[in-house]
């Protein structure tokens, strides 16, 4: 049973998988910088799980797999 974003995820089976990997491990100089390689890192990602032809709904911030 697949629970809904928006109720409790208690007491019910979560299953994620990796698709890959999107850079190594990294120290930021500042925030600024942290911030916008966090930005290329969602681009990445959301590439990646379109790769993988994901539906996908977004909440403004996180992605769902529908």
């Amino acid at each position: 049973m697949a629970a809904s974003c928006h109720g409790a995820l208690y007491g019910n089976t979560l299953s994620t998988d990796l698709l890959e990997r999107l850079r190594p491990d990294a120290r930021f100089d500042s925030l600024d910088a942290l911030v916008a390689q966090m930005e290329i890192d969602k681009a990445r990602a959301r590439e990646a799980l379109a790769r993988e032809g994901a539906p996908l709904r977004s909440d403004g911030a996180t992605l769902f797999r529908e």
